[in-house]
């Protein structure tokens, strides 16, 4: 998930093509800069092996990593093609195999904020049917099981999905959550040079 956007894209998207391996490149069916920054984290995940590592478990702390170097390329290669003229980025990103999770909220600017992004370890219950509650605080008639019985998760949202703004925690600028696979969570703060900040004023 990529809500936000790679600026001056068009400008960079072959240098960043140039990096990717060849499975990566040949995995983009479009042109948006979500895909292609996904095709290069998949590619530093990865290590550069191919369709043949896709599969493979890759630890949450590896996919932070591979993500912060994917964000520290993409800004290297913004301010190599344009200098000062550089605008700042919104990437607010979410990436799971399904058994942990790693979610950023990111803008690589001195004062202004990327778009909002929440977690919530509790809302799953609200957002329930089977459970007692409903999202916008109506009666739920049709709930048949106690909100004890819910298994232990993490929901990630650019907005809270409920009315319990209790339930929801907003993810601070230039943070991270990490999920392990029994549901422990991590935040993290995603630190990287004053130097790649940009000045000029972008899109949001």
């Amino acid at each position: 998930m990529h809500n936000g956007v790679v600026e001056s894209f068009v400008e960079i998207s072959r240098d960043m093509c140039q990096l990717m391996d060849d499975d990566s490149y040949a995995n983009i069916s479009g042109s948006t800069d979500s895909e292609h920054f996904a095709a290069l984290y998949i590619t530093f995940l990865t290590e550069g092996k191919g369709k043949s590592s896709w599969e493979q478990q890759y630890s949450v702390t590896k996919m932070r990593d591979a993500m912060k170097k994917t964000v520290k390329t993409v800004v290297e290669l913004q301010k190599s093609k344009l200098g000062d003229k550089c605008e700042a980025n919104s990437l607010n990103i979410a990436t799971t195999d399904g058994c942990v999770l790693f979610a950023m909220r990111f803008r690589n600017h001195a004062h202004e904020q990327p778009p909002s992004l929440y977690w919530s370890s509790k809302a799953g219950v609200t957002m329930n049917s089977k459970y007692p509650d409903h999202p916008d605080g109506k009666e739920n008639p049709r709930a048949y099981m106690k909100p004890e019985e819910h298994g232990s998760h993490v929901i990630v949202a650019s907005e809270p999905s409920t009315y319990k703004a209790k339930e929801w925690n907003l993810i601070e600028k230039n943070y991270c959550i990490m999920v392990e696979a029994d549901g422990s969570l991590k935040v993290e703060e995603i630190a990287y040079p004053a130097e790649l900040n940009s000045s000029a004023i972008g899109a949001l």
